[in-house]
């Protein structure tokens, strides 16, 4: 899995060099931006049922927007203030609720405690109690209004303008935390700039692949300790899952691979004499099957291969393997094309997974949404 996520980063950075900034158009801005749904304590009026209506009404808003969505950076949030203008009751048999509420919506940074951009809509509601009214003059909310476009629009010229002007700030904070061995806290924090700030996006990139080669590394580190102590358990199978998925691009191979060769060796031995056993009992399947689990590379390969030769006299043992490799061979090749395939396909949304994972392990947030908003 570590393997397949570094090749998914890298994937990222060849993939978006590959294109001119101009081709990062307008079409697909609006979803490289998400906004975190919150609504204020200090609502006027607002109960459970009424907080729960409003919230899926603002879901619904950011959704069509196209800035809906679970945030990696959740400083950037979509609210609303409930502002109650007239309570009545009606003249009617029996007498009912009526309400009429100004709902007021917000696009800003909860964490500085600014706003961005901003509109709002009266509605009017009635009920047979007052928080019966309240909640229906909630749901006559339309979500698909013109002017909430505008007021997502420059929302987003202000995330975009916050991003850009703080780059190098925010490149800085996650190679300090990185240092600090914060791995995941730094490439969250790398990967919550959207894409449609170009140049941000490309250097956050390229500073979240070197960031997770460093991550490997030291987790590679850890697995050769952990696959050392499972040998001197004599579990080889186990140390050997430790350390299957590093590569010799990394720096920590040579040692890998002399405990690789350790365990292969080991392996070999134990499978070179599990198939003599079956050898000796004339059970030719048994030994065959036995000595292909040895590795090519192994010491005792030369052993299995003569104890092979020997087995293949009684079974075109021989024959059967060759159809067994091509068939592996093709599988392989299949394999090969089906994850080139899956690579293209998810690897923005795998980086991003990295970070929403980390963020959504994080503590609540304490928004700054002022009253004047």
């Amino acid at each position: 899995m570590k393997r397949i996520l570094f090749i998914l980063l890298m994937s990222i950075v060849i993939y978006h060099s590959s294109f001119a900034q101009n081709n990062l158009g307008k079409s697909d801005d609006v979803a490289r931006i998400v906004l975190s749904t919150y609504i204020p304590d200090q609502v006027e009026g607002l109960t459970d049922i009424a907080r729960s209506n409003l919230e899926n009404k603002i879901n619904q808003i950011a959704t069509k927007q196209g800035v809906g969505g679970n945030a990696i950076d959740k400083r950037f949030i979509i609210s609303a203030a409930v502002n109650v203008i007239s309570k009545e009751i009606t003249t009617t048999a029996p007498p009912m609720h009526s309400y009429a509420i100004d709902v007021n919506f917000f696009v800003g940074d909860g964490i500085a405690g600014t706003k961005f951009s901003g509109t709002n809509v009266t509605l009017k509601g009635v009920g047979e109690t007052e928080s019966k009214a309240y909640v229906s003059a909630l749901r006559n909310l339309k979500t698909d209004d013109p002017k909430y476009t505008q007021m997502i629009e420059q929302g987003k010229n202000k995330i975009i303008e916050y991003y850009n002007s703080r780059c190098d700030f925010i490149i800085k904070g996650a190679q300090t935390k990185a240092k600090m061995r914060d791995f995941d806290a730094a490439l969250a924090e790398l990967v919550a700039i959207p894409e449609v700030c170009k140049d941000c996006y490309m250097k956050s990139m390229d500073e979240a692949a070197t960031i997770y080669r460093e991550k490997l590394e030291l987790e590679c580190q850890q697995n050769i300790t952990n696959a050392n102590v499972l040998i001197a358990k004599n579990d080889w199978q186990g140390a050997a899952d430790y350390l299957v998925n590093y590569t010799p691009d990394m720096k920590c191979y040579t040692e890998v691979g002399l405990i690789l060769k350790k365990i292969s060796n080991h392996l070999c031995a134990e499978n070179l004499g599990k198939a003599r056993a079956a050898w000796a009992n004339r059970n030719a399947e048994e030994a065959s099957a036995y000595l292909g689990a040895i590795s090519s590379d192994s010491e005792c390969a030369a052993d299995a291969a003569t104890l092979s030769a020997q087995v293949a006299t009684k079974l075109d043992i021989r024959e059967k393997k060759e159809e067994e490799r091509q068939l592996r061979v093709e599988e392989s090749n299949k394999l090969a094309a089906t994850r080139s395939y899956n690579l293209q396909k998810s690897q923005i949304k795998a980086i991003r997974d990295i970070g929403v994972a980390y963020g959504n392990h994080q503590p609540k947030i304490v928004y700054r949404v002022y009253r004047y908003w």
